[in-house]
């Protein structure tokens, strides 16, 4: 009767541990399940946010349409005397005569202590440090210039910026890159500046 009554004792306690264990593998399969669902849902958030980040406000497009007026009359984003010294598209390498580069903007030597400047009014929708490459986005509606290989910046991210407004100043060699894109879309900088 003894061992009878131990062997129902060790088959109870058996049962109560598979159980448990039952129980806690459930426990994480739910967990699983809703971390995944989770995971899914925020994909779907960002998504639809991606979606709506490029719907363009009735604002943006007055400004872009202001702004695509005065095509080949932009002020060039350096002040003082410049040069251009590589211009927008695939550029030959000095010395290497089978090597191209793409130059998504253009390169603009300035004069020592040169500043960029905005081309446009507009809203600073960036200020970057890349690697030691400083710059500064303008957000001109749907068009975005871009200025980069800076040696300080004087403006903020989200400032309203006007035309020919300092953004900081051009670094210790002088050249100043210059994109202009269209959203993603980069454009020859050259067809909009004003010589």
């Amino acid at each position: 009767a003894e061992q009878a009554a131990r062997e129902a004792e060790e088959a109870r306690r058996n049962a109560e541990r598979r159980a448990a264990e039952e129980a806690r593998a459930h426990e994480r399969e739910m967990a699983e399940a809703r971390k995944k669902e989770q995971q899914e849902r925020q994909s779907l958030s960002l998504k639809k946010n991606t979606k709506s980040s490029f719907i363009v406000s009735s604002e943006d497009k007055r400004l872009s349409g202001i702004f695509v007026c005065n095509r080949g009359r932009l002020p060039m984003p350096i002040t003082g005397g410049y040069r251009i010294v590589s211009g927008f598209g695939s550029q030959a390498v000095e010395g290497l005569s089978t090597v191209r580069l793409d130059n998504k903007g253009i390169k603009i030597k300035g004069q020592a202590g040169a500043h960029a400047r905005s081309i446009f009014d507009g809203v600073v929708c960036a200020v970057f440090n890349i690697s030691g490459t400083i710059g500064v986005m303008v957000r001109h509606g749907s068009y975005i210039s871009v200025y980069s290989n800076l040696s300080s910046v004087s403006v903020r991210n989200g400032q309203n910026v006007t035309t020919r407004q300092s953004l900081g100043v051009v670094g210790s060699e002088g050249i100043l890159q210059f994109q202009l894109r269209k959203g993603t879309a980069v454009q020859n900088p050259s067809r909009w500046l004003a010589r």
